[in-house]
């Protein structure tokens, strides 16, 4: 059975470009999430100047960026132990992107995933081609300041 758990993100996004040196998106939401947009029934709110969600996916920005740089912080609030953070980029739509899982429990580890679209319609083909320890218990209702560098085939995560 898949679970879903609400993931409180505070996207001081600083997202930037190329040689990282022009910020194209800043979120911190203090009153609202303009420029971001929720798909498939995605439920996400503004509460206490974080971006709350549960479910589905919440973008941003513009999709043809493809080297950029994004710094945030997250925080899982269910799931205990067995909790789960997970972040996309160079997302086109639920079934074209990458997305990074931070997973505790017995996973602990973070996973690197690939979805595709394929000719057969809501299958996509995922690939996990890598899955790294953690290195640390990760917990529930803690913030993780998250960084993650995508520069042309090279993709780089900062926890």
């Amino acid at each position: 059975m898949k679970r879903f758990y609400s993931v409180v993100v505070v996207l001081v996004l600083s997202l930037v470009t190329g040689s990282y040196s022009k910020t194209l998106l800043n979120s911190d939401f203090n009153a609202d999430a303009n420029g971001w947009t929720q798909e498939y029934g995605g439920k996400w709110q503004i509460q206490a100047n974080a971006f709350e969600g549960k479910t589905f996916s919440a973008w941003a920005g513009d999709k043809n960026w493809t080297d950029y740089r994004v710094t945030l912080k997250a925080k899982c609030l269910e799931g205990g132990d067995e909790g789960q953070i997970w972040l996309s980029f160079r997302y086109q739509d639920e079934w074209n992107r990458y997305a990074i899982a931070i997973r505790g429990g017995l996973l602990d580890d973070i996973a690197l995933f690939r979805y595709q679209k394929t000719s057969v319609p809501k299958q996509p083909s995922v690939r996990c081609p890598l899955n790294v320890p953690l290195g640390f218990d990760f917990k529930t209702n803690i913030w993780y300041t998250i960084k993650i560098e995508i520069s042309g085939p090279q993709i780089k995560v900062w926890i």
